[in-house]
């Protein structure tokens, strides 16, 4: 087998790239052979052939080696006291600087220098504890500027409002429909395990496109759904489905191609901003503040689930329906036998910014949801977490207790 040797191959600088013309030609050589031994001058940082115009050869930035330059003679360079004195007041304190000091060292000796972080100082009411006191040194926990992050999601769910009842100026979209929608897309959900925020927010994609959108085929709203989960995905998941397997999973009810067309029309429709906020961030905040176990917390998410299924409750703060959620959980796992104030503790109503009566009227109309969930014909939820790693706390006895059908009746 004949053995090919393979040559270098000399890359021109973006800044030479603009060349168009070699000149006039030498009468001994082809035109090929003066613009390749052209290339390899420049390649090599020599000046070009005498065949070439000398008027339009490309201006390079690099260092060009004159004809005779000696390599082996160097100028000595020498560094002035002021310059030195300079360098020596812009060492990091703490570092003595070392002749074999190498970048791990410099990185050791950093790591040990004493770096004071001042907390900020909030004045809070009596009663109210410090939720954030323990977490000044975690990192991830950014207590500092928690607060303020809080404020910032509060303000988002302000300009992304989802209008009240905004399937009333639709023809053929009824809340139903919706309903069925949503139970599906949470069987897809768990079908690949997407995270509980993907499900969230591909619900906020959904209603948001409807209410902007009243001229809906109810015939597309399957395409919608999956069109809309399609989104969250590439938003909050490390791994996104295919196109072609969200178009199996829908009993190929549609092509790829209407996926896609699909998903850039709702995109372009919701003003390509997915940045409003769910109501799963503010409930980890509230949990915290009301420092609740982990079968609180499970209890909540369960019920904000389910409100993601209710249309009565689509137009409300992501933020006020954590605070219900969180609050009916409390009342599921405590001995009262009616609304309780004292639930409500001042650190959750200083951290969650509402007070029983703002959250009482939306108490209501989700303790009804939830009691009526297990007579539902929509069953993907309450399935859900009937599961051991859910605590199983859709099948609890206490949800569909006598005071939990008082509660749901007012």
């Amino acid at each position: 087998m004949e053995t090919r040797i393979q040559r270098p191959v000399f890359s021109v600088s973006d800044e030479n790239a603009h060349v168009v013309g070699l000149g006039k030609m030498n009468a001994n050589k082809t035109g090929k052979d003066v613009k390749r031994a052209a290339l390899g001058d420049i390649a090599n940082n020599r000046l070009p052939s005498a065949g070439l115009n000398q008027s339009i050869l490309p201006k390079s930035k690099l260092p060009v080696l004159k004809p005779g330059f000696n390599l082996t003679k160097t100028k000595s360079t020498t560094v002035s006291k002021s310059k030195l004195t300079s360098l020596k007041e812009n060492q990091v304190p703490g570092v003595v600087p070392q002749k074999s000091s190498n970048l791990k060292t410099i990185i050791d000796k950093t790591r040990t220098l004493k770096i004071q972080h001042k907390k900020p100082v909030i004045e809070r009411p009596p009663g109210v504890e410090d939720i954030d006191k323990d977490d000044a040194k975690n990192p991830f926990l950014l207590s500092a500027y928690t607060m303020d992050i809080y404020e910032y999601l509060r303000s988002l769910e302000r300009s992304h409002p989802i209008k009240e009842d905004y399937l009333k100026d639709h023809k053929e979209i009824t809340p139903k429909m919706r309903a069925i929608v949503v139970d599906w897309l949470v069987e897809v959900q768990l079908e690949y395990r997407l995270l509980q925020e993907t499900l969230h927010i591909t619900v906020g994609i959904l209603d948001t496109y409807l209410q902007s959108n009243p001229k809906v085929d109810k015939n597309k709203m399957q395409l919608i759904g999956i069109a809309a989960l399609f989104l969250a995905t590439k938003y909050e998941e490390i791994t996104v489905p295919s196109a072609d397997e969200l178009v199996y999973i829908s009993a190929s009810a549609f092509k790829e191609r209407d996926l896609y067309l699909m998903e850039m029309e709702m995109f372009k429709k919701i003003g390509f901003d997915i940045s409003r906020p769910i109501s799963l961030n503010f409930l980890r905040r509230f949990s915290k503040a009301a420092f609740a176990h982990a079968e609180h917390h499970t209890y909540a998410k369960y019920f904000l689930e389910l409100a993601l299924i209710e249309y009565k409750l689509c137009h409300i703060h992501p933020s006020l329906v954590a605070a219900a959620a969180l609050y009916l959980a409390l009342f599921v796992k405590s001995t009262a036998e009616e609304i309780d104030e004292s639930l409500w503790t001042k650190t959750l109503e200083y951290y969650s910014g509402y007070k029983m009566d703002d959250i009482k009227p939306i108490l209501l109309v989700l303790a009804k949801t939830v009691y009526n969930a297990r007579t539902s014909k929509l069953q993907s939820v309450v399935q859900k977490y009937a599961t051991s790693k859910l605590f199983k706390v859709s099948m609890h006895a206490e949800l569909y207790s006598d005071r939990m059908k008082k509660l749901a009746s007012q």
